[in-house]
Formats: C-alpha cells, structure tokens, sequence
C-alpha cells in the first residue's frame, strides 16, 4: 500500500529549512510515496517547486477544508459535521482566551487531563507543566490554522507528518493530542537551540520555548536532529533521551546543483574581472553576523583587493548598508537580494564564507563545496565543524573575530584548492543519501510504534 506522508511548514520563503524540506520531498515522491505539504500560508518565492504529484494545503484558507474533505473516503465525510459544530466553539474559545493572552489555555488543559489519564503526574510536576505550557507565545496560534491541522489529521490519516521549525514542532504534537489520532509524528530540529532561542526571541518567551522543548519533545514518535551537535544540545540542555533522536544530515546536494552552476548570473561583470570575488548566502538577520563579514572585507582590501557579494534579503539590509558606507566599500559590496539560483555564483566565486552566531547544518555551506567553492567558516554550534570535519575540508574561525577571519580569508585566497575534492566531500551529504535514512525511520517508526 502506498505511505501518505504529510510535510507541515510555515510556509516556502527561500530559506534553508524550506529547500532541504523541498528536496526530501521530491526525493519521496520518485521513490513512490503520496505527499501532501501543509502550509501555514501560500507566500514564498519556492513555491513553483513542489511537484505536480504533490497536493498543497493551505491551513489559514477556508478553502483547505473543502480540500480535505473531497480527498476523504466517503463513509469519512460524515465527521466533518461534528467539526463544523465545534469550529465556532474553538474560534469562540480561542478569541476569549487571546483577550487574556492564553489563546491555547483550552488546548493545555486538553493534553494535561489526557497525559494525567497516561503518566498520574504528580501535584508537583502537573503545576509545571501548566506554567509553562500557558506562557508559551502562540500568538499565531490562531483557530483556523489549529482546526483545520486537527481536522487533517482525523480525516486524511496520514501514517506520518514531518516537520521543521519549532512553532510548527509544538504545534504538531499539540495537534495529534487534540485529534486522538495514532499518526507518526516527527519533528526535525535544525538549530542549535541554546544559542538559536536567546537571538531570536526576547528572554521572557526564549525560557518558556526552551521549557517547552522539554516537555512537549518527548512525546513526539521521533525526533531528527540535522547534525551531532544539534543532537548533543537536545540531550545535554534539554534533558532529551538520546533514544528518541535520530540523526540524519540535511538532504542537501541534488543532481542538478552542478549543472545549474554554469548558468549566468547579473554579476557576472565582476566574476570576468581579475579581482577575486568572496561570497556569503543567507537571510539578512543578525544571526549571520554579516556585519562581521564586512568589516573583515575592510581589513582583507587593506593588504589585497577583494570583492563582497552578498545574497540574501532581510531586516538587516539598511543597518548593513550603511556600515558599508562607513567603511567606504560601496565599490567592494554588493547586496544582490535573493536569488533562485545561487549556485552559478558559488561556481563563479573564489572562495565562500560562513559568518553565522549560531547554525544547524548550513546547507549553503555545503552547496558551495558542491560548486567546487572553497570555503572558511565561523566555528559555530553547530554543523561547520561537522562539514568540514574539523578543518580538513575548509577553514574554521571563532565566532565574530573580524582580525582572524580577515587573516584567514587573505591565506584561502592565496592558496590553491583541490575543487573536484570538495566536490566529493559534498556528495557526503546528498539528497539521495538523506531519504534513505528518512525511508528506515518511517518504516522503523511504523513497524516499532516508537
């Protein structure tokens, strides 16, 4: 019989987590399964890449309701009268509660009075659970979304849904408390938690979400960690078992990656001149610390000429920008914004460079290595070191040293470098490679009921 995988993602902006979730999903659909991608909402520059094969559901719409429903078998349809009888009574609930900021007390409650049935938590741990689980920030966690995520998941019965970003991570395993279904859940957590919470949110919300993780992460069925580091922090941080997690590395390199490299590019008039062209990928965020990068620029065109561009768009660009201006680059740095094909300019490149705070497993990293770019990257947690195994494959700098990654840019500039060789260290982490691993889970998942 064939699997019915569901893929759950906020929605196909041109990040990482999104292109390697698009690349497992075409590798599924050629090896036979029946996928569906459930998304938050329709917006992102990656849509045109989910397969014809593939049906999308969009769970902020209405119209993702009609959708589940025709795709249910007949004698299934009947449920969905309960569920319009109980919409209203959630939407009611949910805006009442949103007045005290609790939106999801209902939902907290609905998983104590089941894992109370499960556990008999004491009086002690039941009073945590509930403190932590009503001050977790889910102002996005609106009806529509919550209802028609249960409501897939009661009807389609999917054998597994896989997902990728923490709010959706919680939002999952919340969702098949409240639908009472056995399906699979798994959750992937591609970032380096401990350091990924305190830079993206604000200290009061980044304890509850690290608080979360303890509590709602172990009841997932399984739990992918994109690199040993991210898999060493859930254990040693989180209180984790190391049981419940897998690792399996991002499925990165696709076969037509190198193919795609020869294609031009707006740029390419600095890549046909003599001076050597560095090059960084990503969102325009301060976990990049693309400021960094730019002020080592500065050093490396005090001692060689250089160039700087960047790809990517975010909140960062005019703070970014006007640093630029400061150092009076504006000849040396170009922001080239997003680009759907990155690959020509990491062939084109003389050398890539990682900036990043913090990283899970950087793809673009990767991506380069398969273009034949050398590279040298911030010794981050986690996934550069894993990459690069430890500085064999490229070089590796601490975090935010301007002086030393300055250094180290000028000395890779300067040296000669094997390309077919890291070429071949990048098929180490190839799309073909990362769905098998992902086929054994979803059987061993299935057949186990871990």
């Amino acid at each position: 019989m064939q699997q019915k995988i569901a893929i759950y993602l906020r929605d196909l902006l041109g990040g990482g987590v999104e292109r390697m979730m698009l690349n497992l999903m075409e590798e599924l659909v050629k090896k036979g399964y029946d996928i569906d991608l459930l998304l938050e909402n329709d917006a992102g520059e990656l849509l045109y890449r989910v397969p014809e094969k593939v049906t999308t559901l969009i769970l902020s719409e209405e119209s993702s309701a009609t959708l589940v429903v025709e795709k249910m078998p007949q004698q299934q349809r009947r449920s969905r009268i309960k569920t319009s009888i109980k919409k209203p009574f959630v939407k009611l609930l949910c805006f009442c509660l949103s007045i005290t900021r609790s939106e999801h007390l209902y939902i907290t409650i609905r998983i104590m009075i089941r894992d109370f049935i499960k556990f008999k938590y004491n009086r002690k741990s039941a009073r945590l659970y509930f403190y932590f689980l009503t001050r977790l920030k889910y102002s996005r966690f609106t009806s529509e979304i919550t209802t028609n995520l249960i409501r897939y998941i009661k009807t389609v019965k999917p054998q597994t849904i896989i997902t990728g970003l923490e709010e959706q991570n919680f939002r999952l395993i919340i969702a098949k408390y409240l639908s009472g279904n056995s399906v699979k859940c798994i959750i992937s957590v591609r970032n380096h938690l401990t350091t990924y919470f305190p830079l993206y949110y604000k200290i009061n919300w980044h304890r509850n979400y690290a608080s979360a993780v303890r509590f709602l992460y172990p009841k997932a069925d399984k739990i992918v960690a994109v690199s040993k580091g991210v898999k060493n922090d859930l254990v040693q941080s989180f209180g984790v078992l190391s049981d419940c997690i897998t690792v399996i590395y991002n499925p990165v390199v696709t076969p037509n990656i190198v193919d795609r490299s020869t294609e031009y590019t707006k740029d390419d008039d600095w890549f046909n001149s003599d001076i050597p062209v560095i090059l960084s990928v990503g969102r325009l965020h301060p976990q990049k610390r693309f400021e960094v990068l730019i002020q080592a620029v500065a050093r490396v065109n005090e001692n060689i000429p250089a160039r700087l561009i960047i790809l990517g768009n975010g909140a960062e660009k005019e703070n970014l920008m006007a640093l630029v201006n400061r150092l009076n680059l504006t000849s040396k740095v170009r922001f080239a914004g997003y680009q759907e094909n990155p690959f020509s300019y990491m062939a084109k490149s003389s050398l890539f460079v990682l900036s990043s705070q913090n990283e899970g497993l950087p793809g673009v990293l990767i991506e380069a290595m398969a273009c034949g770019c050398p590279v040298v990257a911030s010794q981050c947690n986690s996934g550069p070191e894993e990459i690069l195994d430890y500085g064999k494959w490229g070089t590796l700098v601490p975090v935010g040293e301007v002086d030393k990654l300055a250094k180290e840019i000028i000395n890779a500039l300067k040296k000669k470098h094997d390309k077919q060789l890291l070429m071949e260290r990048a098929q180490f982490f190839s799309a073909n490679s990362a769905v098998e691993h992902y086929i054994r889970m979803f059987e061993s998942v299935n057949t186990n009921h871990l």
